[in-house]
């Protein structure tokens, strides 16, 4: 216990105690690491309103990333030993023109979530990182934080999750235009696991 710099250090012990292994990286090209390692935003918390009374309701989120990763089957990619990648680009598209709020409260949609999506942006709801708090000069200092914004870029493309794209569309009302989209699938059950007793 002394030997512990964070939370993660006992996860990582986990793991290596269950003979867990990270797969090999040439699986995927280094574009698609590199797209992959772009779409992650992390938790974020936002006030969107602030020094006023106001009704509130209490929500638990104390294990929402637990629930999240069973409901999008991520432990197969922990345990896997390797990752493919598939193009599903027109799939997609129709999923997002249809998607509604009673897909997302049904447990089996969360499945199909590993896709990441190259969106070319045009007024769409996303996270972005930027500097938000101005130096005494006016000018953005300190370290990029995550916001939800209108994102547009005539032209260019930005990757996002599938999870991200939906939200947009359902807070927006229409789909972000996408070019094209990838679904990752787990190979595979890495040999020698150990089962632990937690």
């Amino acid at each position: 216990m002394t030997a512990l710099f964070s939370e993660a250090s006992l996860s990582k012990a986990w793991l290596r105690e269950m003979n867990v292994r990270p797969w090999p990286l040439d699986d995927l090209p280094p574009e698609t690491i590199g797209a992959i390692m772009s779409t992650q935003f992390g938790g974020r918390c936002e006030v969107h309103r602030r020094r006023c009374t106001d009704l509130v309701q209490y929500l638990d989120f104390r294990s929402m990333y637990q629930t999240v990763c069973v409901l999008t089957g991520m432990w197969q990619f922990v345990i896997a030993e390797g990752v493919a990648a598939e193009l599903v680009t027109d799939e997609i598209r129709l999923l997002l023109e249809s998607v509604t709020l009673d897909d997302i409260a049904n447990p089996e949609f969360w499945r199909g979530l590993s896709v990441i999506v190259e969106l070319e942006p045009d007024e769409d709801l996303l996270p972005v990182r930027s500097h938000y708090g101005p130096d005494r000069e006016g000018l953005p200092t300190g370290p990029h934080t995550i916001g939800l914004h209108s994102v547009s870029r005539p032209g260019g493309t930005l990757w996002y999750t599938l999870a991200d794209a939906i939200r947009s569309k359902l807070a927006m009302h229409k789909a972000p235009h996408i070019r094209q989209a990838l679904r990752f699938s787990p190979q595979g059950t890495q040999p020698d696991l150990r089962a632990v007793d937690l």
